[in-house]
């Protein structure tokens, strides 16, 4: 039975999950002769980090906690800190050298939470745009001298 979509035939190896239990018996011996042949590789929340942030970085765990210390434990632009949105904060990188989700790793500019993220993703834009003249001491200033001090 061929499936024009992969969301089709992930809900029919779904169903055929749920509705056989040879399949499950089968399903579950083959994770168990892979958690035996790979011991210590099963999915963890901190297996599952350190995958991401090597995918989407090319950072590590450590890298990622050693920038957050030195930016004092917050937002690089804010007093925010992790754990603030029930969320990580994010990586901020250069998306002028990498312009997508994934970045080289070179490009990574600071940890930022996801509200200042979002704003400087588009600030950036507005910069593109033309020329903004902020006001000394407010956030659009801090964000304008984190900016510049990775060019």
């Amino acid at each position: 039975m061929p499936y024009n979509t992969l969301e089709k035939a992930r809900a029919h190896a779904r169903e055929r999950y749920a509705a056989d239990p040879e399949v499950r018996r089968k399903a579950k011996e083959a994770t168990e002769r892979w958690e035996t042949a790979n011991p210590g590789k099963g999915y963890t929340p901190e297996y599952g980090r350190r995958k991401q942030l090597g995918r989407r970085h090319k950072t590590t765990p450590e890298k990622y906690d050693a920038q957050l210390l030195s930016q004092g434990g917050h937002c690089a632009l804010c007093d925010a800190k992790q754990g603030d949105n029930k969320r990580r904060m994010a990586i901020d990188h250069d998306h002028t050298c990498c312009d997508s989700e994934l970045a080289c790793g070179e490009c990574n500019r600071g940890i930022l939470c996801a509200n200042c993220n979002r704003k400087v993703g588009f600030l950036e834009e507005t910069l593109r745009e033309g020329t903004i003249v902020p006001t000394p001491g407010t956030w659009l200033d801090s964000a304008l001298k984190y900016l510049d001090s990775y060019k």
